[in-house]
């Protein structure tokens, strides 16, 4: 059994695997448009997942080193999505305001658990690694945006 400050920590682990699948899921339906998405926002999605689906992979090695439960599972690569194929895609300046809502939530999500005290040092250490590839992500999106 967990004690309590570990048990939280989990918890706000877990959280942060959370709000990545969200965000693969987010970039994946985009993605789904295939060749109709813009080709500079098609690699940059494909970036961002990645690196969602590789935070993941360390949070959840954080989280079994310290005996936790993971919570979440990690979306795994499905057939193309046919709802994406008959949507009509959104303008790029649409797609890009939504991209910027979507990297404001994982930032504040992230700032939160950086927050935590039930958060230690070195867990937070890896935290400011993947805290500066969103960083990288949004001076990438302020590019495309402008």
């Amino acid at each position: 059994m967990l004690n309590p400050r570990t048990r939280d920590a989990v918890e706000i682990l877990n959280g942060l695997i959370r709000i990545n699948n969200e965000r693969i899921k987010f970039y994946k339906h985009f993605l789904d448009f295939g060749n109709a998405l813009n080709p500079e926002f098609r690699e940059f999605f494909a970036l961002i997942s990645g690196e969602s689906y590789q935070n993941n992979i360390w949070l959840s090695i954080e989280i079994q080193t310290i005996e936790g439960n993971i919570e979440a599972e990690t979306p795994t690569n499905e057939l193309p999505s046919t709802r994406a194929s008959k949507e009509q895609i959104p303008e790029d300046s649409t797609i890009l305001i939504q991209c910027d809502l979507q990297e404001e939530k994982i930032r504040e999500a992230y700032s939160t658990a950086m927050d935590s005290v039930y958060i230690p040092q070195y867990m937070r250490d890896l935290l400011k690694k993947q805290v500066r590839r969103l960083e990288a992500a949004k001076r990438q999106l302020g590019r495309l945006m402008s």
